[in-house]
């Protein structure tokens, strides 16, 4: 009798562990139904880690292509190692940034809020989270540096949120390199995770309040990346080869044309990959509101855009459209009924969501700024020929910035209902286990892999 007490006692004390341990399980399980894709750069990666060494090899991913000197180290290694050990550092990357994305609005994070972010994983694309997190280049390229950088966010989100100063040492160097790697790792994210520190500094400036010597020192770092990446000698040879093979017309297109292929990529490639996180985000700063006349606007004016994007026949794919039509053309009653009303819905459509957010947010500001780098992170990409060849990856950044707004604003209407946590928990999931175990059993991987 005295032992069953014991082992329910443990199994008391130790419940987040359990739940974490479960989760982290949960995650490499299902990874090991992906691993290693042939034909993929999984292939390219495993031939040079036999055909060279890795001092010439990186020396010449940098001269020739490549400034992500972290994950083209971690690629050139990995496949001496095994699977296992590449699906249980990436479950932990995966938990490190749920983990990470809780801490930036709450100085306390519990168990729940990690299996909640979690979940909000699974409102993404399944497409884009394949070819983001589930196959090894991808995730090396995409989840690691996401969890570093998220990470490396944290000690900003403290001191300028919540005035904590990180005083331990080894946190402190734990910080630091973790900025170290995030700095040699993505270029989209870097640029985002440096503009970041830029509106904390901003931030601490306008309160008149004392900048903090470790975020000096950390967004310096971040700059530093940013030159040595920006600077590396391959992007040249790079920016050659992806023209001719992806967009060969890019040199010859003039601004304003960039502008409308940018903006055609941009709006239908939210609405085909991180719709459904966003249309999270709007449903739940709607249920913050409080019911007056504003908020019945602000609703009123959502229902009628997300109805017109519904109504209007391939809203998607009907954006295309306004590369037929010139400068001048795109004032014209033609133009507008083709194609314009689609990017005025969707304008509009975005706004009166940010609106509804500032009424709901914990951080409003902070959070209307992850709406604003959400599309600036896509913004960046226009005058790259790169724009059409990494696909859905480049929409991940948006889709997390999505994300931190939409666990702010979930958390926050679960904190107020009356109903369990877990319960609310349990129905949130339903929709991402369908979209992440669906096309496992359907034959979507193969189909997208190949």
């Amino acid at each position: 009798m005295n032992r069953n007490k014991q082992v329910k006692n443990w199994l008391i004390v130790n419940q987040d562990l359990l739940a974490l341990t479960v989760l982290f399980l949960g995650i490499a399980v299902y990874l090991s139904f992906f691993g290693f894709q042939n034909g993929t750069d999984d292939e390219w990666f495993q031939r040079m880690s036999h055909q060279k060494d890795y001092l010439t090899y990186i020396l010449n991913r940098y001269m020739t292509w490549s400034a992500r000197i972290f994950p083209d180290s971690i690629m050139y290694f990995i496949f001496s190692l095994p699977m296992i050990l590449y699906w249980s550092i990436t479950s932990l990357a995966m938990i490190l940034s749920a983990y990470s994305i809780a801490r930036f609005t709450k100085k306390e994070v519990k168990t729940f809020d990690i299996f909640l972010v979690c979940t909000l994983f699974g409102f993404m694309n399944f497409e884009m989270f394949f070819h983001s997190f589930l196959w090894i280049t991808g995730a090396v390229n995409y989840l690691w540096p996401l969890a570093l950088g998220l990470c490396s966010m944290i000690p900003y989100a403290d001191y300028v949120f919540r005035g904590n100063k990180w005083e331990k040492k080894s946190w402190i160097s734990l910080s630091i390199i973790c900025t170290f790697l995030f700095s040699i790792s993505n270029e989209q994210y870097l640029i985002v995770g440096f503009c970041a520190a830029l509106c904390g500094h901003i931030t601490l400036l306008v309160k008149k309040e004392k900048q903090s010597i470790l975020l000096l020192f950390k967004t310096f770092i971040m700059f530093m990346g940013i030159l040595f990446m920006y600077f590396a000698p391959g992007n040249a040879l790079r920016l050659q080869m992806e023209t001719e093979k992806w967009y060969p017309d890019f040199n010859e297109l003039s601004v304003f044309s960039h502008i409308k292929v940018g903006l055609n990529f941009m709006v239908t490639g939210i609405y085909n990959n991180v719709f459904s996180l966003l249309l999270l985000v709007i449903l739940s700063s709607i249920l913050l509101l409080n019911l007056n006349r504003y908020s019945f606007l602000l609703i009123s004016l959502i229902i009628a855009c997300l109805s017109c994007m519904y109504l209007f026949p391939g809203f998607s794919s009907g954006l295309a459209q306004i590369y037929n039509y010139s400068a001048k053309q795109l004032f014209s009653m033609e133009a507008f009924s083709a194609v314009m009303k689609n990017f005025f819905v969707a304008i509009v459509l975005y706004g009166v969501t940010m609106l509804a957010i500032y009424k709901g947010a914990s951080y409003k500001i902070f959070s209307l700024l992850c709406m604003i780098a959400a599309l600036f992170s896509i913004i960046m990409l226009w005058f790259s020929p790169t724009l059409f060849a990494s696909g859905s990856r480049v929409f991940v950044c948006a889709g997390v910035l999505f994300l931190i707004v939409a666990f702010d604003l979930v958390n926050k209407k679960i904190s107020e209902s009356k109903i369990s946590k877990n319960m609310l928990l349990v129905m949130l999931a339903i929709y991402p286990i369908f979209n992440l175990i669906l096309p496992l059993l359907l034959g979507t991987v193969e189909r997208i892999s190949s």
